[in-house]
């Protein structure tokens, strides 16, 4: 007997125009004032957002409780850059990270120094940007390099973990 349920998928990716799903390998990551930038995008390999978390805080009251919004977090975004030895995203993510921290002097820089703006672009399949997020004082926290071996033949990549303040839709970015 047929309930409410349509088990056809005729409304996915329908000539209709209807439910057109987000591909995950549209999208680029960029970050202002960051050497050079359209190099970081086109070597880009993976990109984990960071999330926004809103705790919640227990109200007690006689034998119930209620909870209400607490304390906003915006975890870490993680990035993942392919290595490319005739381009320089290598030095470009570790001069950002001596703004940070200079290994020479132990010196912490001025967060005005560091601290860059990253903006996300989500694209449908005809380039048209669909979706767009920038994060705010955003800097490197650490930058792993691959494991070198002489046993396979893989490219190298860099894994950039990133602080973030904050993440918020944009308009048009």
């Amino acid at each position: 007997m047929a309930g409410d349920f349509d088990f056809s998928a005729d409304h996915i990716a329908a000539a209709s125009g209807a439910y057109e799903p987000q591909r995950l390998n549209h999208f680029v990551v960029r970050f202002a004032g960051l050497g050079t930038s359209k190099v970081i995008e086109k070597s880009l390999s993976s990109f984990t957002p960071p999330k926004r978390q809103i705790a919640a805080v227990t109200i007690p009251y006689a034998n119930e409780e209620r909870k209400v919004a607490g304390k906003v977090t915006v975890a870490n975004a993680s990035l993942v850059i392919t290595d490319y030895v005739d381009k320089d995203t290598w030095k470009d993510f570790h001069d950002w990270l001596d703004k940070v921290h200079d290994v020479r002097t132990g010196a912490i820089g001025y967060a005005k120094d560091y601290k860059k703006e990253g903006k996300i672009h989500y694209y449908g399949p005809n380039a048209e940007t669909k979706r767009s997020w920038i994060s705010s004082g955003c800097f490197p926290l650490s930058i792993e390099s691959g494991q070198f071996s002489m046993d396979v033949a893989d490219v190298n990549t860099l894994t950039v973990d990133m602080s973030v303040d904050r993440i918020l839709p944009a308009e048009s970015a």
